[in-house]
């Protein structure tokens, strides 16, 4: 399963490239192993949600079934959905209190008379809306969960007479001011407040068993008012906040999402399964001992060294836009998969070697690589990008015969003359398992080797092919095929010339009519092999 996970990234990546580009993460930044972290998390809580409502003491009706009339029909047709009526049934003050719950964001609800009578409503979801009152909410002494972003027609003051609450959402709401006031919830466990002008969060103090909290897009500079043991997620990314270090004191934090911010370090934290820190102004990894990190995101930092003392559960890193120079130090991240090495400036990768479970490489963007040799000690390796570097055709030996590799991408080819680029595609039988692969920016005019391979997806684009000096009038043979051992289906010429075939043998000659330099541009059916051939044509 890890694999067709990895290769389907691959074709993602092939078509966020455009097979030469840079890598785009699935954003937020690059944070898709974060997530399933964090969502691990989330379950363990809707789990402990469901089970709370299974146990909670339930309301029974007493006295006269009667129907309720909802001034809100976008409401009403909402709860008749979660208590499975039909459009002709009526709620009544029976059935509805069948109603523990009610989702329903971006519906255009206004107004929520008639759920006073929904007794044993628990939670509520009523983001992107435009209530203008919570007070049928009021009376409801199970309701524990809210969520109301973006609903600007409330204010705070609405909120706070619901008196029960242990999880609520309320970003993204600008008219809500002075959130001091939240102090009186000392049972809250998971909180929203994303986007909302925050610049202290001195009102957690009280939030004793708090478990999560997010703070995304606000003004803090500091999180030294989180005090609670059982807090396990925190997010504030986009704010200004300048040191992780009272983290030191939370017990039990597993996942920290600080991306833009103004750290210069990191911290260790034992409990700490997933970080992302992009953005910041992070100059080391250095005396790195997370014995449960499973994944970290560093992109965009000035991070010059790194050393790991032990990270035994790391299995995704990424380094993107960061100013390494070598790899030492990585070497006991031994677990790891992924490595993003995505534009640094690279010259020793030897700590490669120390990395046998390596899955998925990236050193795009390095162009002074000395040695590609350790990489052929990353016998699983199923994906190499290695666009925009100096990889030449004797780098490519290399990296000898690796057999599980499946996405490469070697296009743009950086600091080298034109006569080291790719120019066969004999290598590939080097790699038998590869699907995928990009060589665009080369000297290749003979790609019917990948129709002998069981490659499916592949660029080799925009290759530049220099034939010998020749005489005008003198016939030159020119060797273009594609996959099919085709000549290219589109031939412009950019100068005056023409291409004559030899049928019997097959073989096809260009003749320019002009003395200088000359050209062509070439591509087959499907744009996928393309490029330009060149000559100097003298008297």
């Amino acid at each position: 399963m890890q694999t067709k996970k990895l290769v389907f990234m691959g074709i993602c990546l092939f078509g966020s490239l455009g097979l030469g580009g840079e890598y785009q993460a699935a954003t937020p930044t690059d944070n898709e192993g974060i997530s399933s972290i964090t969502a691990q998390l989330d379950s363990t809580f809707q789990e402990e949600q469901v089970d709370s409502i299974e146990k909670a003491k339930l309301f029974t009706h007493e006295g006269e079934e009667t129907d309720i009339t909802f001034k809100d029909s976008a409401l009403e047709n909402e709860v008749k959905k979660e208590l499975n009526l039909t459009e002709n049934e009526h709620v009544t003050t029976v059935n509805i209190l069948n109603l523990q719950k009610l989702v329903s964001s971006g519906t255009g609800i206004t107004d929520l008379t008639g759920l006073e009578y929904a007794k044993n409503l628990m939670l509520i979801t009523f983001n992107d809306n435009q209530i203008d009152s919570l007070k049928p909410l009021e009376k409801l002494e199970l309701l524990s969960s809210v969520g109301l972003e973006n609903n600007p027609k409330l204010t705070l003051d609405d909120v706070l007479a619901l008196p029960n609450l242990t999880e609520l959402n309320l970003s993204n709401n600008p008219n809500m001011k002075d959130f001091s006031k939240l102090s009186v919830y000392s049972e809250m466990r998971n909180l929203w407040l994303n986007n909302s002008n925050l610049s202290n969060i001195d009102f957690v103090e009280t939030m004793h068993v708090l478990k999560e909290i997010h703070l995304d897009n606000n003004h803090l500079t500091t999180i030294d008012k989180l005090d609670s043991d059982f807090l396990t997620k925190l997010f504030v990314n986009n704010n200004n906040i300048t040191s992780l270090d009272h983290v030191k004191n939370i017990s039990q934090i597993q996942s920290i999402l600080i991306d833009n911010n103004e750290l210069t370090s990191i911290i260790n934290r034992p409990t700490l399964k997933g970080l992302s820190a992009n953005s910041n102004k992070i100059t080391t990894l250095n005396d790195l001992n997370a014995p449960f990190l499973q994944q970290a995101n560093l992109d965009n930092n000035q991070i010059d060294s790194v050393h790991i003392i032990s990270a035994p559960y790391l299995s995704n890193l990424s380094l993107r836009s960061n100013k390494l120079i070598t790899l030492d130090g990585l070497e006991k991240a031994t677990n790891l998969t992924q490595l993003n090495l995505f534009s640094n400036q690279l010259k020793d990768i030897s700590a490669v070697k120390s990395l046998p479970n390596l899955l998925r490489l990236v050193i795009q963007e390095n162009p002074t690589i000395m040695d590609f040799s350790p990489i052929s000690s990353a016998n699983k390796l199923i994906q190499l990008l290695a666009n925009d570097t100096n990889v030449t055709p004797a780098k490519l030996a290399q990296l000898g015969s690796l057999n599980q590799l499946q996405l490469l991408a070697v296009s743009n080819i950086k600091n080298v003359a034109d006569d080291s680029k790719i120019s066969s595609l004999d290598f590939l039988t080097d790699f038998p398992a590869l699907t995928l692969v990009a060589i665009d920016g080369h000297s290749v005019s003979d790609i019917s080797k990948i129709g002998q391979t069981k490659i499916e997806t592949y660029s080799v684009k925009n290759q530049q092919i220099r034939l010998p000096q020749v005489a005008l009038g003198q016939k030159t043979i020119l060797t273009l095929l594609d996959k099919d051992n085709n000549f290219p289906s589109t031939i412009n010429f950019n100068t005056p010339g023409e291409i004559s075939t030899n049928h019997p043998l097959k073989t096809n000659y260009v003749q320019w009519h002009q003395v200088g330099e000359n050209s062509l541009d070439f591509s087959s059916l499907d744009d996928s092999f393309s490029g330009s051939v060149n000559q100097l044509v003298v008297k």
